[in-house]
């Protein structure tokens, strides 16, 4: 399938996927499901995105995971599986900026402007926001303002003011020094959607010790190829790339071996 080896690794159901335009979102096919893993692979792949990482933390990931893997001569076992790729004509993730905005979500709202301000915090697994902004109540110059983290959801009623065509400063919560503003005018009942997608900070020096952490040598690795190649990778090569790559592959190619299977 195409991304095969992305898509073991990311092991999320193709049919419940984001559009495409979201945070570095990448192809699955509509017809893989989520493999049901044994307990030595669950862990393994546990230094990838630990628990509870959300959607855009996990393309993210992907997307660094996957560079890595076509940076050695080793790719050639990542199109062993399949050569269609998608993602490596991608702009690099370090010249991706931090996207901010604020969508109007009724017709009260068209009526005037708004906006998402500040520096986001990097948030452990976590890369993208989405707040429900709601002006309840009030005018002409204090209203009753409700923000809605979506998830995990959490809720707020601000006191906010207008003046001087735009509005205080209005708190979003989970990240502290991000804000909404509104502009130009303020309606009671206009609705908006404050969004976020904000880089994570991924150490691969940190990953490359919980895969050390999380190595099951006796089931990931083995005596026979492909595995034997890949356990030499891991523990015999000198270069953090190489190693990595021959945990990850492991990884895949034990996962192919669980999709084989369960597809009988």
């Amino acid at each position: 399938m195409i991304n095969h080896a992305r898509t073991l690794l990311l092991n999320e159901s193709g049919a419940t996927r984001p559009a495409p335009d979201f945070f570095m979102e990448e192809y699955v096919d509509s017809k893989y499901g989520q493999l049901s893993l044994p307990a030595y692979l669950t862990q393994a792949r546990m230094p990838l995105f630990g628990a509870g990482a959300d959607i855009a933390y996990k393309n993210y990931v992907m997307r660094l995971v996957m560079t890595l893997l076509h940076s050695t001569e080793f790719v050639s076992y990542v199109y062993a599986l399949d050569s269609r790729v998608t993602y490596l004509n991608r702009s690099s993730i370090v010249g991706t900026p931090n996207k901010l905005a604020a969508t109007p979500t009724n017709g009260l709202a068209l009526t005037g402007s708004a906006e998402v301000i500040g520096i986001p915090d990097s948030i452990p697994q976590r890369a993208y926001w989405e707040w429900d902004v709601e002006v309840l109540s009030g005018g002409p110059t204090t209203y009753q303002v409700r923000v809605s983290r979506r998830q995990p959801y959490a809720s707020s009623v601000f006191t906010v003011g207008f003046a001087d065509g735009h509005s205080d400063l209005v708190p979003l919560p989970g990240q502290a020094q991000l804000f909404f503003r509104f502009k130009s005018t303020m309606s009671v009942g206009e609705t908006w959607v404050a969004s976020a997608s904000v880089l994570p900070v991924v150490n691969v020096a940190d990953l490359m010790a919980a895969c050390e952490k999380s190595a099951d040598a006796g089931q990931l690795f083995g005596n026979t190829d492909p595995f034997k190649v890949f356990g030499e990778l891991w523990y015999k090569h000198a270069y953090l790339t190489y190693r990595l790559s021959g945990y990850l592959l492991a990884v895949a190619y034990r996962m192919e071996e669980v999709r084989v299977n369960a597809a009988g």
